[in-house]
């Protein structure tokens, strides 16, 4: 089943990676690109590339292992509950998206979508399979919180929800690719179609604790807050012009660097207070 996934993903990136490249960003160009990111060039003789934005890669690069780490420490003591099964698998596929977007997003930005073209591309392959991972990521969140929260009658519907909205974006975010469409693989769709499921979880667990006062749903409650919370965080420092008035100065710390600290924080809030906390008979 692996190779069979492996090689479909490998046949689609060959077989469509043309088609995204047409979605251009017609402001950027290979000269202009290192204007507006930080750049260096690196020769280590065999190869020589460059580089984007080294501390935004650092952040990410630190977010998807960290993320990957916490997985594998909630695998290890799944002890057969599908809670912590399936909260693993979540953290899984998110620490592989992280990993995603980091290489088009900062790392390899210019090699991927300037290099050799007049103008840069507005997206990539690697970002298809940053949204794509992470939409599994989020569903994933709802079929564990469904069996640590949720009776048996309640689950079923929560399971029907995940798939159903797990394979209808990424049949949107796949035909976008092939069109190719700039809004159905951008991020305003996947948060559009993301974020209810973040309230069904706060909707979940905010009950669960009003009715038994549940340690588990308690800090599972203030995880989807602390989302929220760096959400907002987030696009109020993308609006704030900080970012720009910083890069005028030489130093480079955007909206995304403040977004992967906080996560990763996040993530070390899964550790320390959901991790070993989570199994399917906490609500019940």
């Amino acid at each position: 089943m692996k190779n069979i996934i492996l090689s479909l993903l490998v046949v689609i990136t060959f077989t469509s990676c043309e088609s995204l490249s047409t979605i251009p960003y017609p402001e950027q160009t290979p000269e202009t690109w290192c204007e507006t990111h930080p750049c260096v060039n690196v020769d280590l003789g065999f190869v020589q590339f460059t580089l984007n934005e080294p501390s935004s890669s650092l952040f990410v690069y630190a977010l998807g292992l960290f993320t990957l780490w916490v997985a594998y420490r909630i695998f290890r003591k799944r002890d057969k509950q599908n809670s912590k099964l399936w909260f693993a698998i979540a953290l899984l596929f998110w620490g592989i998206a992280a990993i995603s977007a980091g290489t088009s997003y900062q790392a390899f930005s210019y090699e991927i979508k300037c290099a050799g073209r007049p103008f840069c591309s507005w997206t990539s392959w690697w970002e298809i399979y940053y949204y794509m991972f992470q939409s599994f990521s989020m569903n994933a969140f709802v079929v564990a919180v469904a069996y640590s929260s949720t009776a048996k009658n309640v689950r079923k519907y929560l399971f029907a929800y995940a798939f159903i909205n797990a394979v209808v974006y990424n049949i949107i975010l796949f035909t976008g690719a092939f069109l190719p469409d700039k809004f159905m693989v951008s991020f305003e769709l996947f948060t559009l179609i993301s974020a209810p499921n973040f309230i069904i979880l706060f909707i979940i667990n905010l009950s669960n604790y009003l009715k038994y006062k549940n340690i588990l749903d308690f800090n599972l409650l203030w995880l989807w807050v602390l989302q929220g919370v760096i959400i907002i965080i987030y696009y109020a420092y993308w609006l704030s012009g900080i970012e720009n008035m910083l890069w005028t100065k030489g130093i480079w710390f955007n909206a995304n660097d403040v977004l992967h600290i906080l996560i990763i924080g996040w993530q070390w809030y899964i550790y320390k207070y959901v991790a070993d906390k989570i199994n399917d008979s906490s609500a019940h």
